[in-house]
């Protein structure tokens, strides 16, 4: 506590973490080239599981988590591609996944701040319509998915939901 003024403050500082440590296992898996009936599939998934801990000290005294900041538990991507060759084509559906994560480390629990889990689905579609020139379609956030903004104890608690829709976007790109 510091006297500005006249008035009393409580004065805090940031610090680095006293320590903090990162694990973590990716597995992945991908198949190029995979005849079904004729037509060609590309598949390509992949999932990590992160291990963090991290040990501070804040004005409340000691704090550990198991975490670090910005540091989701789980994080996952498939893609599925129908290659095209007649048309110089590809059909491409994705879909991620990220599971919670802190973004800011309060003094104690009740103001820790983050992002809730995430699933996003997304939809492509290219083909060449030229020799240099190809066209693609982009069609984002097919399930509609809304990113929340959390807070206090293990993010616990809905501050905002945030509404952004679907889009669909149109590329043109010179090869």
């Amino acid at each position: 506590v510091e006297t500005i003024n006249g008035s009393a403050y409580n004065i805090s500082e940031p610090m680095n973490a006293q320590s903090s440590r990162l694990r973590g296992l990716t597995l992945s898996a991908v198949y190029r080239n995979l005849d079904v009936g004729g037509q060609h599939f590309d598949i390509d998934m992949s999932a990590s599981r992160l291990y963090g801990h991290m040990s501070f000290e804040s004005s409340h005294g000691l704090r550990v988590m198991d975490r670090l900041i910005y540091q989701p538990d789980w994080l996952a991507t498939a893609d599925l591609s129908w290659r095209i060759p007649s048309i110089g084509g590809r059909l491409t559906f994705e879909a991620t996944y990220r599971s919670n994560m802190i973004n800011y480390l309060g003094t104690t629990p009740w103001t820790d701040q983050g992002y809730g889990s995430l699933t996003r689905t997304n939809l492509y579609f290219r083909h060449r319509v030229a020799r240099h020139w190809t066209l693609k379609y982009e069609f984002s956030n097919l399930m509609n998915s809304q990113p929340r903004y959390l807070s206090g104890p293990n993010l616990r608690y809905v501050n905002e939901i945030d509404n952004y829709g679907r889009a669909v976007y149109f590329h043109v790109i010179y090869n």
